[in-house]
């Protein structure tokens, strides 16, 4: 059986396939820690200067 090579344009598909997944399983992460927490919280976050997300 013959290996077929992608061509270039399969590969920027390939590639913006896996861009647009890497991104949204980082928003999610994001998300997720932002909406965990309570305004209180994210005051203290905020007054301290510390990133959530570090």
């Amino acid at each position: 059986m013959e290996k077929k090579l992608l061509t270039p344009n399969e590969c920027v598909q390939i590639q913006k396939y896996g861009y647009i997944l890497i991104f949204s399983v980082v928003m999610y992460f994001v998300y997720s820690c932002v909406l965990s927490l309570t305004p209180n919280d994210l005051a203290m976050e905020k007054e301290q200067n510390f990133p959530i997300v570090s």
